[in-house]
């Protein structure tokens, strides 16, 4: 086989600045980095420089200069004036490139060596001065490459630098950037907030609204009814907004630093921090506009709300969204559904609101035979009477007792909390980490198979810290046991009779509400309305309704067990009735231990005896 070679008849010619018989129409690039009046000059000089420059080449001609003034250069999709030009390189405009240094082009390798390498396939050059560079030459790439990924490292110490000089300044307590939000007013020099009173209004009535029960996007759309405007003087309101709202704790006089960071100073994304690097809370900065209370119920309404989006439980409800008194604070007896409301003959003078069970309601009645339609003019009703039988000066002694028992209860919960679990399962994935470190390095694991369980591990350590921080920020403006039932204790010293129903005062003092039940002989009773009160109360009283159901052999077990449950304690009998079914109910929901019942049993006896109580009352 013979091979024949068939000689080069063209010479590729790179551009230089010899004299030759080709015109190359030039263009030149300038940038600066910052606005300053001294940089502002410099751009100023380059331009003035490349026109005189590009003038002492016969072969050169001025095709423009490009320049982009007071722009960062690690971006060049930011930068127009360049983007200009590399489109008038791709429309055949350009031959020649010329710029001070790789800095002025492009401080990011990649952007750098992508757009060196489409102009040198089209047979276009790039000279960077100070590097002495001509990218169509053969050391052209290399040389470019090394300066460039230099330029980039300084790129990144510098951010390295810049980022430590915040959170220093964070951890010194310095405000950070620009910290106003709706309802305060930023002072530059001072670096202080101070509250704006109209806006104020506005942020008062979001958080107002929001703890009545309405959602986000229902707020959004009573906002731009009212013509009200945000921060930045839009009439529009968006749902994350409002969520942003009630989720700042500047509200309250607090101030969160360091909730995002910069992943990478090349392409300027931020991420939230999660937990990845530190952040600080400045405590009682500024005045506050909400009180810590109702930030903290805020709090526990939103982070509920998520549970419920996010659950996999089909038919779960919790008790969030609350568009009505009663909404999802009625429990059916019998599956332990919850109750809906729903209307009857709406629009007409017959028009009436009703409560039914959800399950009911959803699957038809055979699936919950027992449960009974309630009207909402008696719910409420039931409550009035049920809050004046309670309210009385006859329990006034029970009423402490129970309220002493809960401080008991609530403290003993919270101590533990879970956040001490919490952190016993983030030091767990902490040494699972570890380990696999030390097996990868010693080779005992695959790359694939480390890098799969090293991300889950990530993923898991991530989601605990979010756990974790949500429930330091609840805890911190949470509050305390006796501050919950000194609350308590206000409402009904403040209302000693309720004439009608009130909304705001049931939501204070009613915990839950059941539809329903086993009465004390073992029948099923579809009209008992059972009000829990938040301090461990039980009350019933009796609604309208059809006939009793027949008891099912579940519901004959389950309160054959209640009545051995109870029977041991021998005190009973001498409990008023209220005080042995909030008792109780009590130990039959694990709310409280025997020993415990036993205790309060004895002190309620013995306030019996001095009111001269009798059981049965």
């Amino acid at each position: 086989m013979e091979v024949q070679v068939i000689k080069s008849t063209k010479k590729e010619q790179a551009p230089s600045t010899a004299a030759n018989s080709k015109i190359y129409h030039v263009a030149a690039y300038c940038r600066v980095s910052t606005d300053e009046l001294e940089q502002k000059s410099s751009y100023e000089s380059q331009i003035s420089y490349y026109k005189q420059k590009i003038a002492e080449h016969n072969d050169w001609k001025l095709v423009g200069i490009y320049s982009d003034e007071a722009i960062s250069g690690t971006q060049t999709n930011k930068r127009t004036g360049f983007q200009d030009m590399i489109n008038d390189c791709r429309s055949g405009i350009i031959d020649l490139i010329i710029t001070k240094s790789i800095s002025r082009f492009a401080r990011n390798t990649q952007d750098v060596l992508k757009y060196v390498r489409e102009l040198q396939d089209r047979h276009i050059a790039v000279i960077f001065e100070e590097e002495n560079i001509n990218t169509l030459r053969m050391d052209g790439e290399l040389l470019l490459s090394i300066l460039s990924a230099v330029y980039q490292q300084e790129v990144e110490n510098t951010s390295a630098h810049v980022k430590k000089g915040l959170r220093m300044k964070m951890q010194r307590g310095e405000l950070v950037g620009y910290a106003a939000c709706l309802g305060f007013d930023y002072d530059v020099q001072t670096k202080k907030l101070s509250i704006n009173p109209e806006e104020a209004k506005i942020v008062r009535y979001i958080f107002k609204r929001y703890l009545e029960g309405a959602g986000a996007l229902k707020i959004t759309k009573e906002l731009e009814a009212m013509g009200v405007k945000t921060k930045r003087g839009s009439s529009n309101w968006a749902p994350t907004t409002v969520i942003g709202i009630i989720k700042n704790e500047k509200y309250v006089g607090n101030v969160v630093q360091g909730k995002t960071y910069t992943v990478n100073p090349i392409t300027k994304k931020r991420r939230k921090n999660n937990g990845e690097l530190d952040s600080f809370r400045r405590i009682d900065n500024h005045p506050a506009i909400i009180s810590k209370e109702d930030f903290a119920l805020a709090q526990e309404i939103r982070m509920g709300r998520g549970a419920a989006q996010s659950s996999t439980e089909v038919g779960k409800i919790t008790r969030f969204g609350r568009r009505y008194a009663f909404s999802h604070m009625i429990e059916c007896g019998f599956c332990g559904e919850k109750y809906v409301r729903r209307s009857w003959h709406a629009g007409t003078s017959y028009a009436k609101s009703v409560w039914q069970c959800g399950k009911s309601t959803k699957e038809g009645r055979k699936k919950c035979p027992h449960s009974r339609i309630v009207s909402e003019a008696e719910l409420e009703k039931a409550f009035v009477d049920s809050y004046n039988a309670v309210n009385t000066a006859d329990n006034a002694e029970t009423m402490v007792i129970f309220e002493d028992l809960m401080k008991e209860v609530i403290t003993k919960q919270a101590k533990g909390e879970s956040k001490g679990q919490l952190e016993s399962k983030i030091a767990v994935v902490h040494k699972k980490i570890d380990m696999l470190l030390d097996m990868h390095l010693n080779q005992e694991i695959e790359d694939d198979d480390y890098g799969k369980k090293y991300k889950m591990l990530r993923e898991e350590l991530a989601e605990l810290d979010k756990r974790m921080k949500s429930m330091e920020a609840v805890k911190l403006a949470a509050l305390t046991p006796e501050q919950r039932l000194m609350k308590f204790r206000k409402v009904i010293t403040e209302n000693p009779d309720l004439p009608e129903f009130n909304r705001d005062l049931f939501e204070a003092v009613i915990k839950k509400v059941t539809i329903g039940g086993i009465s004390p002989d073992g029948e099923s009773n579809p009209c008992l309305v059972r009000f829990e009160y938040v301090h461990g109360i039980i009350d019933e009283k009796e609604v309208k309704g059809t006939s009793k159901g027949a008891k099912t052999q579940e519901e004959e077990l389950s309160v054959t067990e209640v009545h051995e449950e109870h029977s041991d304690y021998g005190k009973a009998a001498q409990l008023t009735d209220l005080q042995k079914k909030s008792l109780d109910s009590m130990l039959g929901n694990g709310v409280i231990s025997k020993t415990l019942y036993a205790k309060t049993a004895d002190r309620l006896i013995n306030a019996n005896k001095v009111t001269g109580g009798l059981p049965g009352r």
